[in-house]
């Protein structure tokens, strides 16, 4: 189950050690000018081997245009672009293939697909794959601003509980283990009206993208959890203005699944990176037994460092989409 849309459909493919990754965009708009340069500034973000804490992995991630786009300008064919994988090396997960990784999905994979799985890296199940979201998501946001002037902005706010990045990140430097982190995300400029109950609200499109990034194990729309504590008198949201303007956003600028018109707001919860450099145990399927392992290979200290703008992303397509539901995005962009 691949593809994920209505009407701004994207269908993901690739492996974290194949030949590459990539995306085919269904309804993307014809007449929006997009070159390789319009990716650079989300694919560096989402890039490993930049910031502390990161994999040493680096890919060129430039896209490579299949189809859909003709003279630097999208022509409303599928669109389909792929990055390349060439900094692989696969020797690093030869011993998973008896002693599945604690966390990971090479357990569940070998049952589901009768050890035939690639197992290299994480195959189809790697967090290299957001790559491909992150480039879908750029195309999104590129639409939103043109035609709607929505903007979507994300940061990490946490890694470890601690709201000092880099005071979180150095304690797990010296623990030697990896650590996970709160990432939050802001919409703006969304018009009310936005969003169609009960099973195409906009919480239910972003939350069942959000479930798609490797590591996510939370999602709350503005005040989220909180809210179970508190009185209805101080979470309700008081209307200002005809525009929808509310005093305050606890309902996270979603009310029964539709947008009201204030901004947007989630946040997710990114669980530690399974492979770790702690030494565990695991089950060895050869030798029916369970011994020390340690997790080989190149891998996040905390991958939420790289969330941020894979959040961006899934909030742009989901949006997109609900928008194109609600017959207000044209098919040839307005520039």
């Amino acid at each position: 189950m691949n593809t994920y849309g209505n009407i701004f459909k994207i269908t993901i493919f690739g492996e974290s050690h194949g030949t590459g990754v990539g995306i085919v965009i269904d309804n993307c708009v014809a007449g929006m000018p997009l070159q390789a340069s319009d990716f650079e500034q989300d694919m560096v973000r989402r890039k490993g081997g930049i910031l502390k804490g990161t994999t040493p992995r680096q890919e060129d991630d430039i896209p490579i245009f299949l189809s859909g786009i003709f003279n630097d300008v999208t022509t409303g064919a599928p669109l389909t672009i792929m990055f390349a994988n060439n900094n692989t090396r696969s020797s690093d997960y030869e011993q998973q293939r008896a002693i599945p990784r604690p966390g990971h999905a090479d357990f569940v994979a070998q049952h589901k697909y009768g050890g035939y799985q690639d197992y290299r890296g994480g195959g189809h199940f790697s967090g290299r794959l957001t790559a491909c979201l992150v480039a879908a998501g750029v195309v999104a946001k590129k639409i939103l601003q043109l035609q709607h002037h929505i903007t979507i902005h994300s940061s990490l706010i946490s890694v470890g509980g601690n709201t000092n990045i880099d005071a979180g990140i150095q304690e797990a430097i010296e623990a030697k283990d990896s650590v996970g982190g709160i990432v939050d995300c802001t919409i703006h400029n969304v018009p009310i009206g936005i969003g169609e109950p009960f099973f195409a609200s906009i919480e239910s499109n972003i939350a069942q993208l959000a479930f798609s990034i490797p590591a996510i194990k939370g999602i709350e729309f503005g005040s989220g959890f909180a809210a179970a504590a508190m009185y209805g008198s101080n979470h309700n949201d008081v209307l200002i203005n005809d525009s929808g303007t509310t005093a305050t956003n606890h309902a996270g600028g979603i009310v029964g699944g539709i947008s009201n018109g204030n901004h947007i707001y989630f946040k997710l919860a990114v669980k530690p990176t399974s492979s770790t450099p702690k030494v565990q145990h695991s089950y060895n399927t050869v030798t029916q037994t369970t011994e020390d392992f340690s997790t080989k290979g190149r891998h996040d200290l905390c991958i939420a460092i790289r969330v941020p703008v894979v959040a961006e992303a899934i909030a742009a397509i989901a949006v997109h989409d609900l928008i194109c539901i609600a017959g207000l995005s044209p098919r040839v962009v307005q520039v």
